[in-house]
């Protein structure tokens, strides 16, 4: 397992020895089949591990100046979201070059939390915070819908032109009935056709700081203030401190399985067996700062 904070240290915990390994300015992303383990740097680099056998991809290699977020798909093609001289940019690995987009009209970069793959094949990407519009900046979501194919067809939905109404994305997720689901200030609900931030549960009208589906196809909802959210595609259940968990304030979520979800919140590291929620389950001395931090399994 790797806890995470970004731009930060990256701890790997090893279950079956009593020492944990901390990996300087290291940020770990995920393994992929082959058993390469894939990082980014606090430099701006994708640092990969083959068999102990370590190598760094850079600007010379066509990836973007500060990649924030790695992601590989379901067609096992690694992707890179981030910004590249004050603007959004996506990037793709094909063999040992980067082929870089750059998206000037969503905003300065992409947000970490805000890559997912839908059940469709396509890849989203949300705005940063913080949009400058003096240089055209519109935020809201990118869709890209052929990312199998070399001529990309990308799709803008536009803040306020479009229906979403907020300037951020704090994840992005999709629930059993194939409804996009968008955190930042509010919940934001994509149907396929329009946006809307109406939905039943109040206190996701204020700010909604992580959004994840799991494997299993639950959707998962962090608030910064109200606890978290998990709805199954019929019914909404809600978590808080009262349930067991360490805060109210929601960093980010990881599910293993029904019985195994990892949660960060702004007062320690939380776990669920399906059941009941167990606080506090690693030292305090790993800090996961409010914006910036996350679980992955490798």
């Amino acid at each position: 397992m790797w806890i995470l904070g970004f731009k930060e240290e990256v701890y790997r915990v090893d279950l079956s020895k009593n020492r944990w390994t901390t990996y300087d300015n290291l940020n770990f992303e995920f393994r992929t089949p082959d058993g390469k383990e894939w990082y980014l740097s606090a430099d701006g680099r994708v640092v990969v591990n083959d068999l102990n056998n370590w190598y760094a991809y850079g600007p010379e290699s066509g990836l973007m100046k500060a990649p924030v977020r790695l992601y590989l798909s379901s067609q096992g093609v690694v992707w890179a979201a981030g910004s590249h001289e004050s603007t959004s940019a996506t990037a793709f690995l094909n063999g040992d070059e980067w082929h870089m987009e750059v998206h000037p009209h969503l905003s300065w970069g992409i947000d970490h939390r805000s890559v997912f793959e839908s059940s469709d094949g396509s890849l989203w990407f949300g705005a940063s915070v913080d949009l400058q519009a003096e240089k055209g900046h519109k935020a809201g979501v990118l869709r890209l819908l052929n990312p199998g194919q070399l001529l990309h067809q990308w799709k803008h939905y536009r803040t306020l032109e479009d229906g979403i109404t907020q300037y951020n994305v704090y994840g992005i997720g999709e629930s059993t009935d194939g409804n996009i689901w968008i955190g930042g200030s509010r919940l934001h609900r994509f149907d396929g056709e329009s946006w809307s931030d109406e939905h039943e549960i109040e206190q996701l009208n204020e700010f909604v700081d992580i959004v994840y589906t799991s494997p299993s196809k639950k959707l998962w909802v962090g608030s910064r203030f109200y606890g978290l959210f998990c709805f199954d595609g019929q019914d909404w259940q809600h978590f808080t401190i009262n349930e067991g968990l360490s805060s109210n304030t929601i960093i980010n979520v990881f599910e293993e399985s029904d019985s195994s979800v990892w949660v960060i919140t702004n007062q320690g590291i939380c776990w669920y067996d399906g059941e009941s929620w167990f606080p506090d389950v690693f030292s305090s001395h790993i800090p996961i700062p409010r914006e910036g931090g996350s679980i992955a399994v490798s």
